[in-house]
């Protein structure tokens, strides 16, 4: 049998993006182009087919190198080695390769700020803060859950209508960016905190209806940006976290702890509602600071 070339891994996962994660058409036509480059330059003045297990580290470097040397920014820099990275973690998981030759690769060092994110110990202090056995507790308590949960925007999260929740199906649906719709799996933690506030909370405060805002202020008005900002800190002091908070800490961390935990680049993606997957990249370099930073603790390290 043929062994399998570097196109021909390409053109598959070219298809698996187009058919099964049904990217959009300027995310497939971005892949393409770059992954297009990589093969070039990997067969060279050759004109021979590179076998996928021919494939090192080195030539991963190189082709990092070649693009800088071609005046490309850090941050078309990085968007290549994403589309590289996700190429062959794909044919990893197909068993059509061993080893990930990007693994040990790291992101191009960039400018941009590392984003305010909690550890997962902080989080679970954050959402126990809230007394549940109160009105605004409760409510308080799903809103904290849900962003989190969701990597929900402040702007998605106040916006958020009691019939975008499906609780039986375990998801909801968020408008984001753009006016752009789309659908994030829920954990069962937060779909019992959501039922709850739902039944006990929500739904003996006026208006009520699938159209209706989930969350209410005081007023019995839809929930606003400043509010939450104001909740979220407030929690935060009492659970003794002394980080500066922002509204959008929660979803740094909700897609930080993904990352970590190697969860697959697009579904963070898709989960955030990013445009470009070379603005979920940046959780890539604080999962990398994190194991470093275990590493210097180690006592042979």
């Amino acid at each position: 049998m043929r062994k399998k070339t570097l196109e021909d891994g390409i053109q598959q996962f070219i298809d698996h993006l187009q058919v099964e994660r049904q990217v959009s058409a300027n995310t497939l036509s971005a892949y393409g182009t770059d992954l297009a480059r990589f093969a070039r330059e990997r067969v060279g003045k050759r004109r021979r087919s590179v076998s996928l297990a021919s494939v090192n580290e080195g030539d991963i470097l190189g082709h990092l190198a070649r693009l800088n040397d071609a005046g490309l920014s850090v941050a078309s820099q990085t968007r290549h080695l994403t589309a590289i990275r996700c190429l062959f973690r794909f044919l990893l998981d197909e068993k059509l390769i061993e080893v990930d030759p990007t693994e040990m690769v790291e992101l191009p060092r960039r400018s941009r700020t590392i984003p305010e994110y909690l550890t997962i110990e902080e989080v679970d202090r954050l959402l126990a803060s809230p007394d549940r056995s109160t009105t605004n507790g409760l409510r308080d308590a799903t809103m904290l859950e849900l962003a989190y949960a969701a990597g929900l925007r402040v702007s998605e999260l106040v916006k958020v209508r009691i019939g975008d929740v499906n609780a039986d199906a375990g998801y909801m649906k968020t408008v984001g960016k753009g006016k752009k719709a789309r659908l994030v799996p829920i954990g069962e933690g937060a779909v019992r905190l959501f039922r709850q506030y739902l039944n006990e909370v929500r739904k003996k405060a006026p208006p009520v209806g699938p159209r209706a805002p989930l969350f209410l202020s005081n007023r019995r008005t839809s929930m606003t940006h400043q509010r939450f900002f104001q909740i979220i800190r407030s929690y935060a002091a009492a659970a003794g976290i002394r980080k500066v908070l922002s509204p959008h800490t929660l979803r740094h961390s909700f897609a930080t702890h993904m990352v970590a935990r190697g969860a697959d680049l697009l579904a963070v993606q898709a989960m955030l509602g990013h445009a470009d997957l070379g603005t979920t990249q940046v959780y890539t370099h604080v999962s990398q600071a994190q194991v470093r930073d275990a590493y210097r603790k180690h006592p042979r390290a």
